[in-house]
């Protein structure tokens, strides 16, 4: 697992700005910046824990991201007949993100089957489908940050609220002394 943070490429990073952002990594920092109660481990302990947390974390995201990857390219190669699929793996070569897909327009139709066609579109719609984020079961950047949202908007509401009965109470309580308005 450590060695996916000295990968050549963006990717480690993008995995563990990720991680950064899981639910359970903002509970064990909160555990160790609870400013109010002592942590009942000490904080050194803690934060090699919240080390290795971030690494297992990393690992499990990069494997996501993997298997996502492999079922958006087997959809890919779904919508292909044979034949294309053969051409293009000999030609550029066994990874589908080599291959020139920006004449590509949907499903080959060489064996000139439409039934066919229809089938591998229907399946790729439905691969791409499960590949889409749904709100409530997103990956956690989505999840975190539409959490933020919520918790942002209600603070901020319940903030205003607050500091309107605060200013009503200071303004109530100042012209109850003032000598012109009593």
């Amino acid at each position: 697992m450590v060695t996916l943070l000295h990968l050549p490429s963006s990717s480690p990073l993008l995995h563990t700005s990720l991680a950064h952002l899981t639910p359970e990594l903002i509970a064990v920092e909160g555990i160790i910046e609870c400013p109010g109660r002592r942590p009942r481990l000490p904080t050194e302990l803690m934060l090699i824990v919240r080390t290795h947390l971030i690494i297992a974390l990393s690992a499990c995201l990069a494997e996501e991201s993997n298997d996502t990857l492999a079922a958006y390219s087997c959809s890919l190669i779904a919508l292909l007949c044979s034949d294309c699929t053969s051409y293009n793996t000999d030609i550029y070569g066994g990874n589908v993100f080599d291959w020139p897909w920006d004449q590509f327009s949907g499903p080959c139709l060489c064996e000139g089957d439409i039934d066919d066609c229809i089938a591998r579109t229907q399946t790729f719609t439905d691969h791409i489908t499960k590949l889409q984020c749904d709100p409530a079961s997103a990956p956690y950047l989505f999840r975190h940050m539409e959490l933020s949202a919520s918790r942002r908007d209600r603070t901020n509401a319940e903030e205003d609220e607050t500091n309107f009965h605060k200013r009503i109470a200071a303004i109530q309580s100042a012209a109850s002394r003032s000598p012109i308005l009593s």
